[in-house]
């Protein structure tokens, strides 16, 4: 379990941040949507403020003398460099995220990236270079603030103050690669909810399961700071999604026609946070 704190200034003028959630790509695998995901990062370069959670299985990791591993199973891309998949994957990764480096305050591994251990540990090694990328963009002092590594679950409280330091807003952000919650959807929509029964945050989300979606639960009500009034606070939670296709024409069945997944709608989300004087507002984009 990781504790982070992120800082951000507001002003009348600059209090739209959004959150993005990221994750799920399996670079290296044949059936990932390589067009989609980089459209997606470009888009996401131009949001002002936004701030990135990769979400993990980044890449599939999957090498020579893994029971998992079959040629086919490889991009064409990386088919010169089969005797050190890893590199390749960890330099396809940093070149394509590189142009957000500088946005991104959490990095998780997933259930492929831990498939390393202990012979590598492909999200921080990813994390240092990608570091260095920002440290281009914003200096190094900043970018020693970012790009958080957490292996597992983590906590990450955002606070939104006034230059003056005299007003403060923040939100809670609960995450993890997470599990497969069942094969139905609606499996997966009650265990999201459910994590608010003993997971204090005011957003809850999970990759892994390549389902799309983000919902609201339950609102919360809390004293302001100075005990005066009641807020209410709204919860969000939802699975992070990928951009994996999962049926497709080939010449040989793919992973997903052989487990029979049906289809599913590739992309990420965010949820935008607009501050101002009352507290701040949360709306969710599925992108």
């Amino acid at each position: 379990m990781h504790l982070f704190k992120v800082e951000r200034t507001w002003s009348a003028s600059n209090n739209y941040f959004p959150i993005v959630f990221l994750g799920d790509m399996h670079i290296g695998n044949p059936a990932c949507d390589y067009k989609l995901l980089k459209k997606h990062i470009e888009d996401i370069e131009k949001l002002p403020n936004a701030m990135v959670f990769l979400m993990g299985d980044m890449a599939e990791w999957i090498v020579c003398g893994d029971k998992r591993y079959q040629a086919s199973q490889i991009d064409p891309q990386f088919r010169d460099r089969l005797d050190e998949l890893p590199m390749a994957y960890l330099d396809y990764l940093e070149d394509l995220l590189a142009p957000i480096a500088h946005k991104i305050e959490v990095l998780h591994d997933g259930t492929h990236e831990k498939k390393m251990f202990p012979l590598m540990y492909p999200g921080a090694e990813l994390a240092s270079r990608l570091r260095k990328k920002a440290a281009k963009r914003i200096g190094n002092k900043e970018a020693q603030n970012k790009l958080r590594y957490a292996p597992g679950e983590a906590y990450t409280k955002i606070t939104w103050k006034t230059k003056t330091n005299s007003d403060y807003r923040s939100t809670m952000i609960n995450t993890a690669h997470g599990w497969q919650a069942g094969r139905q959807p609606g499996a997966k929509h009650n265990t999201m909810q459910s994590l608010f029964a003993w997971i204090g945050a005011d957003m809850v989300f999970r990759g892994h399961s390549h389902e799309l979606f983000a919902e609201y639960g339950s609102p919360r009500e809390v004293p302001n700071q100075q005990m005066s009034k009641i807020h209410t606070v709204d919860t969000i939670c939802g699975n992070t999604g990928s951009y994996f296709t999962t049926r497709e024409v080939s010449k040989r069945p793919s992973y997903a026609e052989d487990a029979g997944y049906k289809p599913l709608r590739k992309g990420h989300i965010q949820v935008h946070v607009q501050i101002h004087d009352d507290g701040l507002t949360k709306t969710i984009h599925v992108k």
